[in-house]
């Protein structure tokens, strides 16, 4: 018969308990997200409302996945061809 062996690991008494008021409250990290969380996003945010570019990108058929564009108007086929000559 065989005896398992006893695993021992070593622990030591801390010298002295620090204090760090950071690391112990919550709100600092929920302060610090909240700002990480704007500065990551308010970019992508403008551009959505100020800019349009939501509103002016092309939709997606979930058969196709090639964009669906719209027909070109004659006004903006008029212009694109003086733009090429």
């Amino acid at each position: 018969a065989t005896k398992e062996a006893d695993l021992e690991i070593p622990t030591a008494e801390a010298y002295h308990d620090e204090k760090m008021p950071a690391l112990q409250k919550l709100a600092p990290w929920v302060v610090f997200s909240s700002l990480l969380f704007l500065v990551s996003y308010i970019p992508a945010l403008y551009d959505v409302t100020k800019r349009g570019v939501f509103f002016d990108s092309p939709g997606y058929n979930d058969k196709n996945p090639v964009p669906i564009t719209k027909p070109k108007s004659a006004k903006e086929d008029k212009n694109e061809k003086a733009e090429l000559r």
